[in-house]
């Protein structure tokens, strides 16, 4: 993202998402039915701004775990219907998978999570850290690209649509 973006998401001055659904759940009968690898914890659900940034940490560790193990269709259920960094991080796993390419990150870590004060009950913005010390992306035929690492000031939307929280922008500067 462009140190812009960061900024409108960190005062707060990025559209506030209007999306709405309703959350639904399959229930199995089938003692055999895999898990969902991508099941939202409990924690992230709350409508409390500890429950945004909990939902806010589990965004962050799928996107992490898609890069490891690329798969279209998962960042659509997190992501509001109106989120442009949401459409380009699928946009970029949807490239990973028709590439059969994938990237490990070395030690990537986030930290320093916390909820801005001006958030509101509705529309929390949740800032953090985001680091890495470097990735290697790895195509289908094997070949390696090392990639530089990372040291981001993330600044994060997490909107409630009424059922669940809904990722609705994200930015990020790099860090001194």
């Amino acid at each position: 993202m462009a140190p812009s973006d960061m900024s409108r998401i960190a005062s707060g001055n990025g559209s506030t998402s209007t999306s709405k659904g309703t959350k639904s759940s399959a229930v199995s009968t089938s003692l055999s039915a895999p898990a969902d690898r991508f099941a939202m914890p409990e924690a992230a659900k709350a409508h409390t701004h500890e429950g945004a940034k909990a939902f806010v940490k589990f965004y962050w560790q799928t996107l992490n775990a898609l890069d490891r193990a690329p798969q279209e269709g998962v960042l659509p259920r997190f992501g509001a219907s109106d989120c442009e960094s949401c459409r380009l991080q699928e946009k970029a796993g949807k490239k990973l998978v028709a590439e059969g390419a994938r990237i490990e990150s070395k030690n990537a870590r986030y930290s320093n999570f916390q909820v801005r004060k001006d958030s509101t009950p509705d529309s929390v913005i949740v800032t953090f850290v985001q680091e890495d010390d470097g990735s290697t992306r790895i195509e289908a035929n094997g070949a390696r690209k090392v990639l530089p690492p990372v040291n981001l000031a993330v600044a994060a939307r997490a909107d409630w649509n009424g059922a669940e929280w809904k990722l609705g922008a994200s930015g990020a500067d790099e860090r001194p």
